[in-house]
């Protein structure tokens, strides 16, 4: 989809004059000599620029160490092509596609930045190893050793499942696979919808922005973020709760598996809820818009893209 100049003036402008933009502290030294670039006759003012963007966070393998104690592993390739800065930024910079959709039934809605409105981007690892309490034990992540390193972080606030039996018993082993980087968006959509319709609803949104969000949500995926950005902000995050693609089943029924309210309990412990709808559930259930950045697409190599200087294609 193309969008207007403005969307993409982070993207033609590393300034970010009279945009918000938020800047990873990894990408901060390529960040300031971009800028230099861009303000080659003003090297003082393009330097104050550079120091005071608002540094963002990532949940990476420093993060990782830092808050839960467990080393990730080196990056892969994958997640290292998920950085690039102009890839990276490419999508970080652009506009919220729940805005977007929004904007084509109003088009007086606000669109705001995906960094404006999304959680803590996240590196989900396919293992980890432990590098104290039991340093040297090393586990495949999966949602039951998830919940293993959330209960009793090293830094930050602790968090744990609300969940049926059922959840681990049929999936607690399930492995994440390699490594990535996911940005899910704070804001549910397609209430009100059986999950057909929602995935519908998704693929008219990907149609309609280029976003290329996932049209199977894995639980894994979105306990990952809300998990990371809880032990850092130790904010409550996602009030609704979001289908994802696993069943839950027991007996004759089954459903699809939902995860979200976190929420502080009476403790300092935040509680998020992943298990079956109960009855009551639905007008709260949406899904969620979340975008695993290492799956690109073919046509793409890393490295810098070049820009038009009307207009941007996202990513």
């Amino acid at each position: 989809m193309m969008v207007s100049s403005s969307s993409s003036e982070s993207l033609r402008d590393p300034g970010g004059f009279g945009r918000q933009n938020i800047i990873l502290k990894r990408h901060k030294p390529e960040y300031a000599e971009r800028v230099k670039a861009y303000a080659p006759f003003y090297q003082v003012l393009a330097l104050i620029i550079a120091d005071y963007v608002v540094e963002g966070e990532l949940f990476d393998r420093d993060a990782w160490r830092e808050y839960y104690g467990v080393d990730i592993g080196p990056e892969t390739e994958e997640v290292k092509n998920a950085l690039d800065f102009d890839y990276f930024y490419g999508i970080y910079h652009g506009p919220n596609p729940r805005d977007l959709m929004m904007r084509k039934n109003n088009p007086t809605h606000p669109v705001r930045q995906v960094c404006e409105t999304s959680f803590i981007p996240t590196v989900r690892p396919e293992r980890y190893t432990y590098l104290s309490g039991s340093p040297g034990w090393s586990f495949d992540y999966t949602l039951r050793t998830a919940i293993l390193h959330a209960e009793h972080p090293i830094k930050g606030r602790p968090a744990e499942y609300v969940c049926q039996n059922e959840v681990l018993e049929q999936h607690g082993t399930g492995l994440a696979g390699r490594s990535c980087v996911i940005i899910l968006l704070k804001d549910l959509v397609a209430y009100d919808l059986c999950r057909d319709e929602q995935i519908v609803y998704l693929q008219d949104l990907n149609d309609l922005t280029g976003y290329r969000c996932e049209l199977e949500l894995e639980a894994l995926s979105l306990i990952t973020v809300l998990f990371a950005h809880n032990v850092i902000t130790g904010e409550r995050s996602m009030f609704h709760y979001s289908r994802t693609c696993e069943y839950i089943r027991n007996g004759a029924w089954s459903n699809h598996m939902v995860v979200g309210d976190l929420y502080p309990n009476r403790s300092t412990r935040a509680e998020l809820f992943v298990g079956s709808p109960w009855v009551g559930f639905e007008e709260r259930i949406g899904m969620a818009i979340l975008r695993n950045l290492s799956i690109r697409p073919s046509s793409q190599q890393p490295g810098p893209q070049p820009h038009s200087s009307t207009c941007c294609t996202l990513q």
